[in-house]
């Protein structure tokens, strides 16, 4: 298996898989050869399988059944790169396959990269993806990606019903990953007011909230998974620097001179009625709490990850399509839209972007003169780098 996926990297490297057709027959049905599935039997891989044959007739690229045409799993195959931009469209393909004849597990794959859904759990079509599989990542071994495609894909976890038990595993974890990390925004603005409760604890309770049971134990483990920082969670979370210069004082006539504070950048203050004066991601200048995280989209999507991960890591509400209702709007560079957010909630996303990212970010900002406002007429900076 990994002698096959060695040559299929390969060969996608030189850009040779030219069409629809050669990621069909020289990508997926090698792979679900060396997978175990007999792709000379038809009552186990069925090529063109049409799904609603009382309706539309509508057929997808391969059908594989453990039993005589009783489909286990749906794939859907598209041109290498042409599945990034319009994942929306082709998840909602697979959607209409399992009108009429349920298959529990559905793929879509351009070859590089593998999209799995377990179709047998309710909600949002791409709510039931449980894993994405990329044969081009280089954080990930080939016989890491070997093992994963022989887990939720061989024949033999197919039919013995490992593959259905983990997907529903990751499922589950993942949802519990997405509630953690919802809750974690929250949770972080409440350890910066009395009694200063720790982490960990408030985050037990939000989840519980929740209706996720989650121990405390279990809840610094989360903590851990996430991506390192580089400076430990501080509570209440400011810390006093040297006084700023003169000339930085003198740039904002209007703040008090010399009150400028440095903020943990996971554990960020009330950020409501603050400008930004400078700011940046990676070598990206922003103007924008919410500019820096388009900045940090663009960095994601030239290094082709998946919306799915930049969801997961930071709880941003981003679509694979251009919209401009509901406060969401194209990021230029990308075939993305994402919906705006506060300052807080955009530094919490631009924050979570570059610690994946492993990309510098800062800010320097200043709080109007307001009622409600966490330090009237101050300046704070946030920094982090790798």
């Amino acid at each position: 298996m990994k002698a096959i996926l060695e040559d299929i990297c390969e060969r996608l490297r030189r850009n040779e898989y030219r069409n629809e057709e050669h990621v069909r027959l020289c990508i997926v049905a090698r792979i679900l050869d060396s997978l175990g599935w007999n792709i000379w039997d038809p009552t186990q891989v069925d090529s063109e399988c049409v799904t609603t044959p009382q309706e539309d007739r509508t057929k997808v690229d391969f059908a594989l059944s453990s039993r005589q045409y009783i489909p286990d799993v749906f794939i859907e195959v598209k041109r290498v790169g042409h599945v990034q931009g319009q994942l929306d469209e082709v998840e909602r393909q697979l959607r209409d396959y399992n009108r009429n004849n349920t298959a529990a597990f559905s793929v879509i794959t351009d070859g590089q990269r593998w999209w799995l859904y377990y179709s047998q759990t309710g909600g949002e079509f791409r709510d039931k993806r449980f894993a994405m599989i990329d044969l081009l990542d280089s954080a990930t071994a080939l016989d890491d990606v070997a093992g994963l495609l022989k887990e939720y894909l061989g024949r033999d976890s197919i039919t013995s019903g490992s593959a259905e038990k983990r997907a529903k595993q990751e499922l589950r974890l993942n949802q519990k990953k997405r509630v953690f990390l919802e809750c974690l925004q929250e949770a972080r603005r409440l350890v910066q007011e009395p009694p200063f409760p720790s982490l960990p604890d408030v985050l037990v309770q939000l989840m519980t909230n929740r209706g996720y049971k989650i121990e405390l134990d279990e809840a610094r483990q989360l903590l851990e998974t996430l991506p390192p920082q580089s400076e430990p969670l501080a509570s209440p979370g400011t810390i006093e620097p040297p006084h700023a210069s003169s000339s930085q004082a003198s740039s904002k006539s209007t703040l008090a001179p010399g009150n400028e504070r440095t903020f943990q950048p996971n554990n960020p203050p009330d950020l409501r009625f603050t400008a930004v004066d400078s700011a940046s991601f990676g070598q990206e200048p922003c103007k924008g709490w919410n500019e820096l995280v388009e900045a940090g989209l663009r960095c994601a999507n030239s290094r082709h990850v998946p919306v799915f991960k930049l969801r997961q890591v930071s709880s941003a509400n981003i679509e694979e399509k251009k919209r401009t209702d509901s406060g969401f709007h194209p990021v230029k560079g990308t075939p993305w839209s994402y919906q705006n957010k506060d300052a807080g909630g955009a530094w919490r996303v631009a924050y979570a972007l570059a610690v994946e990212l492993r990309q510098p970010i800062q800010a320097r900002f200043h709080w109007r003169d307001r009622d409600g406002a966490a330090f009237p007429n101050q300046m704070g900076d946030m920094r982090w780098s790798p």
